[in-house]
């Protein structure tokens, strides 16, 4: 979700906006009565994999460089992600632009 998110706020145009009355709360403690209560719903690496497949474009064949993604291609086949139409239909919809224009856009951070 964090990376889905980041990803469409850099290519789509969207914004971060802070409110000067917000509060943030850390949730991971040691006593038992404010430890958080999760509970593990679906697969985040198949998440995360949909996530970079979508909005990296041609960049997202480097996932397949890194054992736990090639581990589950190789058993599950290329497609293991699904189908990824409501994701691309979002990036079409928002007029998002691709992966390359970021790279080029920070380039020199980079270089």
């Amino acid at each position: 979700e964090n990376l889905d998110q980041s990803l469409r706020i850099w290519l789509c145009g969207g914004e971060i906006v802070s409110s000067r009355e917000s509060h943030v709360a850390h949730m991971w403690r040691s006593d038992f009565r404010t430890r958080a209560r999760y509970w593990k719903i679906g697969d985040t690496l198949k998440n995360r994999a949909r996530a970079i497949r979508a909005w990296l474009g041609p960049y997202s064949k480097k996932l397949e460089e890194f054992p736990t993604f090639s581990r589950r291609s190789w058993l599950f086949g290329p497609d293991w992600t699904g189908d990824l139409t409501n994701i691309l239909a979002v990036k079409d919809q928002l007029k998002c632009r691709s992966f390359s224009w970021y790279i080029n856009r920070f380039k020199t951070i980079y270089e």
